[in-house]
């Protein structure tokens, strides 16, 4: 008995991933509908679907073959307008190709009957799939999954391999561009409640603009993302498509080699009219030689930034390494794109597709297309149905569809394969204990790059590259996948202000776009708790947290890149929470609670940034001293006493900077202290940017542009200062404290 699929589930076996059940005869009767035909109430027969009748064996995708006789009669054709128009351009010449074939075919009908049916049945297919049977089962293929195979050749390679990966790909696009439903119910975040997620009430507009498509190499989803504009291209009226990389090259290259090359190997029966050929002008399909032209275009845009299409209209947009941008990230080019392709009232028109590799991804472009995929998750969405992006995330692991682990059939070989597969893919293992295998062998780089080239879980697409071996490089990228994936909530994101201007109470407010991540909110009555002294402001309580800054400089840095301003907050050992005796790997306390890493757009504002989340956690500030600013401007403002010194080792004298000069002697010690922290309390880090900050930079000479692991760094130097202690204890009063802070995580 022939099993008939009737249901894909992507983003499927991955636990931080919610499963996305998509309905294939639902998704067929949407595909009828859009081209205004009469959906199908039921699945065909499996007697009418391709393969049915073999041998198991023997039930394997087969290509199309293209008829002799159609053949023959283009070779003809291309021969005889060759004479007729020597001198006229190739362009010129195939246009009239295209329309002798097609007038031959009208006036010898009958002779040429059977090629008729055959054409008319791959224009079916194209537009509505293909059902086929494959090692015993039913399987359904979108029609541009169809014509991709058979119709679109990757330069320097030939026709696409089949592999059933790919054919989910297809179906998640399909699904994603065709999607009208959301959930019946949600929690307070707009997330789907567990068990509920099949219950769906349709808004009946589409809910997604379309995929993003985080990949390993050599997957293909470039190639069929320019299929994708091809297909479209070559049969709607009057629609523009257009193509952005990382910058105007990689656009360029995907134009040419993807789009452009592929395009002149496009059979004759789905070529459209069109007036030239070059590989760096617009694909136009438009033509003087036909009453009744396309008119649609294929471009790509020079400029590397979003506003190159601001104000056009775009029926599809594929944006190529969207996890790589440095200079305009994803979310930021998305505000660009997304206007393109809805229309006023932001009712979606046209559709996106984001595809990227990752193992080169930068530490900001990393950081960005984590959020614009967390934010683009099936199971959380607005009143309008839409995920907070207008996005859906497909992920596919690294061995599934992997090139060597596909047997015969277009399965992928993941786990212990058949004795059928082992002898098709030459191998005694699956791709999960190949790569395993492979891991074994690595270490931190190394085993940090493999990851992000074949992850094998969504988390392992965003393992940060580790430039160095300082640090605990496992732990660190353990915590990490725990703090970015995790259901719990470890911190929340937002700013500080004034109350009623400056020099008032300093209130938090949540904000989703804040410059601040805080993971221990105090209550109330424990914020702000500053006395004057001498004039000026000063910690009532200083024992308690810490707080280190790292001013931006108004130049470039090295490798023209801009500094930001980095700020670290820190949280010392509790002995009520964390007494003698407990494991100190286990302690609640004795890390750091607040931390920073922005540019503003002026030195005092990056100040007085400063300056309120010291107030607020009521501590003392021991800046790195390089430049005075952060000094300058608390003195200026009369709250000179938040200011932590060191002392002279030479003199015993206090110095007269306020923190710490970035010695080489300094940088080594601050290297030490960050390092045998995280070996002990790193599981206990409840702040992704400063862990990323550690794995990503490179070495000593690096720490310019590593602002916020200088501020961190300089927390635990500051610490160290017995200076802190005497400060404490000039200000220590009889007020007793104990139960004064309460405990509270996010």
């Amino acid at each position: 008995m022939i099993n008939v699929e009737k249901q894909v589930i992507l983003n499927n076996g991955d636990k931080d991933l919610v499963p996305i059940p998509v309905d294939i005869l639902d998704l067929i009767q949407r595909t009828y509908k859009l081209y205004g035909r009469t959906p199908p109430q039921y699945l065909p027969r499996v007697d009418k679907m391709a393969n049915y009748g073999l041998p198991r064996e023997e039930q394997y995708f087969k290509y199309e073959v293209y008829p002799n006789r159609l053949k023959a009669l283009e070779d003809g054709l291309r021969i005889e307008v060759k004479k007729d128009l020597k001198t006229s351009s190739p362009a010129k010449r195939e246009q009239e190709v295209v329309e002798r074939f097609w007038s031959s075919l009208e006036l010898k009908a009958d002779e040429y009957q059977n090629e008729i049916e055959w054409i008319r049945r791959q224009w079916y297919h194209r537009l509505f799939g293909y059902w086929f049977i494959c090692n015993g089962e039913a399987r359904y293929m979108t029609g541009k999954n169809f014509f991709y195979l058979n119709y679109f050749e990757i330069n320097a390679v030939g026709k696409p391999q089949y592999r059933d990966r790919d054919r989910r790909w297809w179906i998640g696009k399909m699904y994603a561009e065709n999607e009208t439903r959301t959930f019946k119910h949600v929690d307070k975040d707009g997330r789907a409640i567990p068990g509920t997620e099949d219950q769906l009430i349709d808004t009946g507009r589409r809910v997604f603009l379309g995929i993003i498509s985080a990949k390993p190499r050599r997957v293909g989803d470039t190639s069929k993302a320019a299929c994708d504009l091809i297909e479209e291209g070559t049969k709607r009226k009057e629609v523009h498509l257009g193509i952005q990389s990382v910058d105007s090259s990689g656009a360029e290259n995907v134009f040419q080699n993807h789009v452009t090359m592929p395009f002149k190997k496009i059979p004759i029966i789905f070529k459209p009219q069109y007036k030239r050929l070059n590989l760096r002008e617009a694909l136009r399909f438009d033509s003087d030689e036909t009453d009744d032209p396309l008119m649609s275009m294929i471009d790509y845009a020079e400029s590397k930034y979003g506003m190159a299409y601001d104000g056009k209209t775009l029926w599809k947009y594929y944006g190529d390494e969207a996890g790589k941008l440095e200079e305009e990230l994803i979310t930021m080019r998305h505000r660009q794109i997304k206007p393109c392709c809805c229309e006023q009232g932001g009712m979606i028109r046209g559709t996106i597709t984001y595809t990227t590799t990752v193992e080169d991804m930068g530490r900001e472009a990393g950081k960005n297309f984590l959020q614009f995929c967390k934010e683009s998750m099936w199971e959380q969405r607005r009143d309008n149905g839409q995920t907070l992006t207008g996005m859906l995330l497909l992920f596919f692991k690294g061995s599934d569809g992997s090139p060597e682990f596909v047997d015969k059939f277009g399965n992928s070989v993941e786990d212990t394969p058949t004795p059928e597969q082992a002898e098709h893919i030459g191998r005694d293992i699956g791709a999960i204990e190949y790569y395993q295998r492979q891991r074994s062998a690595l270490k931190d780089e190394d085993l940090a790059k493999e990851k992000r080239q074949i992850p094998l879980s969504f988390k392992e697409v965003f393992t940060p590259p580790a430039k160095n071996i300082f640090f605990p490089i496992k732990k660190i990228d353990e915590r990490l996948a725990e703090l970015n994936f995790s259901k719990r909530k470890f911190y929340r994101r937002g700013s500080f202000a004034w109350t009623s201007g400056f020099g008032s109470h300093v209130q938090w407010k949540d904000e989703d776009n804040g410059r601040y991540l805080l993971s221990k909110m105090l209550n109330p009555d424990e914020t702000n708790r500053i006395v004057r002294i001498n004039g000026q402001f000063a910690p009532e309580y200083p024992d308690r947290f810490v707080a280190s800054a790292d001013t931006f400089k108004l130049e470039q840095s090295t490798g023209n890149q801009m500094s930001d301003g980095g700020i670290a907050i820190f949280q010392k050992r509790d002995p009520l929470i964390d007494p003698d005796g407990k494991d100190p790997s286990l302690w609640l306390t004795h890390s750091w609670v607040l931390s920073y890493r922005h540019r503003p757009a002026t030195l005092d504002s990056y100040c007085e940034d400063v300056l309120m989340a010291s107030i607020f956690f009521g501590c003392f500030v021991y800046p790195e001293n390089n430049l005075s600013n952060i000094q300058d401007y608390f003195i200026e403002h009369g709250y000179g006493g938040m200011l932590l010194y060191g002392t002279d080792p030479s003199t015993g004298y206090q110095k007269p900077l306020a923190g710490f000069n970035s010695t080489v002697a300094v940088k080594q010690k601050m290297f030490n202290l960050m390092r045998d922290m995280l070996q002990i309390h790193c599981a206990t880090v409840k702040h992704p940017d400063i862990l990323t900050e550690v794995l990503s930079i490179g070495g000593l000479d690096k720490m310019t542009l590593f602002d916020l692991f200088t501020a961190a760094a300089g927390c635990l130097l500051a610490l160290e200062s017995q200076q802190i202690q005497q400060a404490v204890e000039r200000q220590s009063n009889s007020n007793s404290i104990d139960n004064w802070f309460v405990e509270k995580e996010y």
